[in-house]
């Protein structure tokens, strides 16, 4: 139990199927990082404490939730909460359960995978006056960079309102005022999932957002609330389709601590285990945004978010996770080194992946694009895009109107074509038509070609194409 402010966890490690592993109990600034949980029903509640902070933790195999919030009697709720650079592990509910409210919340780089219900419950409960407590709100929430991973549901927003107090008069504190950005919805499940399920809330938003295997977009239901004053607003922008990565927990997540170290063992008691040292999690982005004019913008070490605009743009991000944009106009873009999403935007691109399992997509404009290495997904968009996998098994994703592209360096066996985006104009590999153009197999997909520089037709399969 903790009961006071600015307490600090670091390095610690817990298991045990215990109620809580640590009860904070309305303290504010309460900190936890590199730590790694077990068991237990909720791994760690937050009550009423504002301004918490977890980063460089592993919540794993709960019989509830990872982190759940909780107001307290008289509806005091958290606030300002900050989760970053985090995993969540096969947890029987949720990773994340905003019960208690999480007003102006944020969640940053972290990993949701294999959750029974969702990754993240953004879910706000009225059972009695206390809970319209202005504290006690889900609004003005940011889940950024972050993946959801094989669990039916990304994203949940909902209300539960078993005594009906919440009706015309009060709808506008519902949940609302939510953005999902530069985020990755996968499932591997031939069940599949959703990204985002949304039973009532308005204000709900999303940019940048990759969909990789069996995931719809989204579900709306509109269940327990009434509409609220400003309508629902909800829906976003789809930046990238294709095939799931099939990445290993170990390659999901190496930053644990204590007896669950990569996800990797069942086993371990953690009471009386020393953690080995770790490096220190990404940090916060950095923001670096260039204007109208030509510029070179550089990244750091850390995770960085880096915006050319217009202009003739030079980026480069260097380690971490970063996540580029180019801009309007021909820009190079360089990842550099981890797992990047590298965007060129308008104009005829350069995009370099680098090294690590790299998201790359060109754009409007005639692109180059060259993942590096790693097991990248590149997609050119439209235009005469030539792009190159580099080492790793890597995924060529290619969608309506893509244009006359050129692949590079194709592999038979490990690489793969990944045309799910052309919608019904292709179906099975029956439907395509290859044929040999100069020592190269030429695909045609009826929304444009594709010549696999360097393979013969008799090199290709059914499955070698995703559809």
């Amino acid at each position: 139990m903790v009961d006071g402010d600015g307490v600090t966890v670091q390095n610690s490690a817990f298991s045990g199927n215990v109620s809580m592993h640590i009860d904070v109990l309305n303290g504010d600034r309460f900190s936890l990082d590199k730590s790694s949980f077990e068991g237990g029903f909720y791994q760690v509640r937050i009550v009423g404490g504002d301004d918490a902070k977890v980063t460089g933790s592993h919540f794993r195999k709960s019989l509830g939730d990872g982190i759940k919030t909780t107001a307290t009697p008289d509806g005091d709720a958290p606030e300002r909460m900050l989760v970053a650079d985090s995993f969540f592990e096969r947890n029987a509910r949720d990773g994340l359960d905003t019960a208690g409210g999480f007003k102006d919340g944020q969640v940053r780089n972290s990993v949701f995978y294999d959750n029974g219900v969702s990754g993240i419950d953004i879910k706000s409960l009225y059972k009695s006056k206390s809970d319209f407590d202005a504290s006690k709100q889900n609004h003005n929430i940011r889940i950024s960079g972050s993946e959801f991973i094989d669990s039916p549901n990304g994203v949940v927003v909902t209300v539960l309102n078993p005594n009906g107090l919440l009706n015309k008069s009060n709808a506008h504190l519902m949940p609302h005022d939510i953005k999902v950005s530069d985020s990755i919805f996968e499932n591997n499940t031939s069940q599949g999932g959703r990204a985002f399920l949304i039973k009532d809330g308005y204000d709900i938003t999303w940019e940048g957002i990759s969909l990789l295997g069996k995931v719809n977009e989204m579900r709306f239901l509109g269940a327990e609330a009434p509409t609220p004053p400003s309508g629902t607003n909800l829906g976003g922008e789809i930046e990238t389709t294709g095939a799931p990565r099939k990445l290993s927990v170990g390659e999901l997540w190496s930053g644990s601590t204590g007896p669950v170290a990569g996800g990797e063992s069942d086993g371990g008691s953690g009471g009386s285990t020393t953690p080995e040292p770790e490096p220190a999690p990404d940090g916060d982005p950095n923001l670096v945004t260039g204007n109208a004019q030509d510029n070179t913008l550089h990244g750091t070490a850390e995770a960085d978010i880096i915006k050319g605009l217009d202009g003739q743009d030079m980026l480069a991000g260097y380690g971490s996770r970063d996540r580029l944009r180019g801009g309007k106009d021909e820009d190079t873009v360089d990842g550099g080194g981890g797992r990047d999403k590298v965007f060129g935007g308008g104009g005829a691109d350069t995009v370099y992946g680098g090294g690590g399992a790299d998201v790359l997509k060109g754009g409007g404009g005639q692109d180059r694009l060259d993942g590096g290495s790693g097991n990248d997904m590149l997609n050119g968009g439209n235009g005469a895009d030539r792009i190159t996998g580099g080492d790793g098994s890597d995924t060529f994703v290619f969608t309506t109107g893509h244009g006359q592209d050129t692949v590079l360096d194709f592999t038979s066996g490990t690489d793969v074509i990944d045309l799910s985006g052309l919608g019904q104009s292709v179906n099975s590999y029956s439907d395509l038509e290859i044929s040999s153009q100069g020592g190269s197999a030429l695909i045609g997909t009826g929304e444009g070609t594709i010549l696999l520089q360097g393979i013969q037709v008799s090199e290709l399969g059914a499955g070698d194409f995703l559809f």
